[in-house]
């Protein structure tokens, strides 16, 4: 009788804990959502007041969990304060919150959107070099084919930054690997959905950034405005970061000369 009577007071006490630990993680949702919210409104102050309230419930879960969720609320902050154009906040933020996901949870997708964050905040300063140290780990060799998908966007984000420092030819290599890449994610997808790849056409986002690494100044100016054009269509938000880089290459002029592979 005892024995039944401890096990139904340790089964009650696990209960309260799951309870407690669901009723802390869907208010940290909503929180994250209402953070969300404020952002898109471009209400600054409110979405970072929302923010230390999600960080603080974070930091009442323990052991890897606090980790966990410290780690997703810092790198979704650091998106934040980076389009709030606090880079120096942004960066230590994404730091932490880096570190503390990848201790949790090595392989959460979240990581990828990280780095790719801090790409973006490292080259808006112009240390390149550093921002280039952080694709090198995951682009030395061929991706594994399950993560194909998203090595594609390290690749565009790569030639991206090369043409940043105008290092054409090695954009061009970069540009022409991720278009490689694109093409046999979309026909294995194809494939995979029942459908004959030769049937479709597979166009490149890549392409406009590919022919201005080769100096074909018409061809990608009219490919960048019809990516323009798309992105404007598409984007839920006029300061979307991938399409105000777009829209700023549109009016291109011709590079000085050597500038071209």
């Amino acid at each position: 009788m005892k024995l039944l009577v401890s096990i139904l007071g340790l089964l009650c006490l696990a209960g309260l804990a799951f309870w407690l630990y669901n009723r802390k993680r869907f208010a940290w949702v909503r929180l994250m959502q209402q953070a969300q919210a404020a952002a898109e409104g471009r209400d600054w102050p409110r979405a970072d007041r929302l923010m230390r309230q999600a960080m603080r419930l974070a930091g009442s879960f323990s052991g890897s969990t606090k980790d966990f969720f410290e780690g997703q609320t810092a790198i979704l902050w650091s998106g934040m304060l980076y389009r709030a154009a606090h880079l120096q906040q942004a960066e230590e933020t994404l730091r932490q919150g880096l570190a503390r996901l990848e201790s949790s949870c090595p392989g959460h997708q979240l990581l990828d959107a990280g780095r790719l964050i801090w790409v973006d905040i490292l080259a808006d300063q112009g240390r390149y070099s550093e921002a280039e140290r952080i694709f090198d780990k995951f682009l030395r060799d061929d991706p594994h084919p399950g993560y194909r998908a998203m090595t594609i966007f390290y690749l565009q984000r790569l030639g991206d930054l090369l043409i940043q420092q105008k290092r054409f030819a090695e954009a061009q290599e970069t540009i022409e690997r991720c278009m490689k890449l694109e093409a046999e994610v979309t026909h294995a997808s194809l494939r995979a959905e029942g459908k004959e790849p030769s049937e479709y056409q597979v166009i490149s986002m890549s392409l406009p950034d590919y022919e201005f690494c080769r100096g074909r100044w018409e061809d990608a100016r009219r490919l960048f405005q019809e990516k323009a054009e798309f992105f404007e269509r598409s984007v839920t938000r006029p300061d979307n970061i991938t399409f105000k880089r777009t829209r700023s290459r549109v009016p291109l002029t011709p590079l000085r000369s050597g500038a071209a592979s």
